[in-house]
């Protein structure tokens, strides 16, 4: 049964790294970068141009 593993952390904290040693062993398959920002960026964009969020008011939630 094969296995999925997801690893993320901040920049600068080793995550380039250790996805690379992890990619000499033949029986991984691993990725130098993440797909998560393009996902953040995605929701991003459909959270700001959804109807329902155009439709708050803009003063909701602020703090003053």
């Amino acid at each position: 049964m094969k296995k999925i593993f997801f690893q993320s952390s901040l920049p600068r904290a080793g995550s380039t790294l250790l996805q690379n040693v992890m990619g000499q062993n033949p029986d991984f398959y691993v990725t130098p970068t993440s797909g998560v920002l393009e996902l953040l960026y995605a929701s991003r964009g459909n959270f700001t141009s959804s109807p329902e969020f155009k439709a708050q008011d803009s003063n909701n939630g602020r703090r003053i």
